[in-house]
């Protein structure tokens, strides 16, 4: 479900930055996106046991939109076991 608003930003983003004019009093859309994914084992050295799930996700998106004197920013984030 969090993944529908992470394409829907992103696309706003990327249409912005695709189909947006050049103007300087529309303003700047600067952001990032980054995803870990962490695939779990067991150790027996430090007894670390395999949990049910066998892989961590962890997203997050920053989004920035700056003009003039008027600065706004957006942060979504996730944390799944998958």
């Amino acid at each position: 479900m969090l993944y529908k608003y992470f394409t829907i930003v992103a696309f706003i983003i990327g249409g912005s930055f695709l189909f947006g004019q050049n103007n300087s009093n529309t303003g700047t859309i600067s952001g990032n996106i980054e995803t870990t994914f962490q695939y779990l084992n067991e150790d027996s050295l430090i007894g670390a046991n395999l949990p049910p799930e066998k892989g961590l996700l962890n997203s997050y998106m920053n989004a920035f939109y700056t003009n003039g004197k008027i600065n706004a920013g957006m942060r979504i984030e996730s944390y799944l076991p998958h």
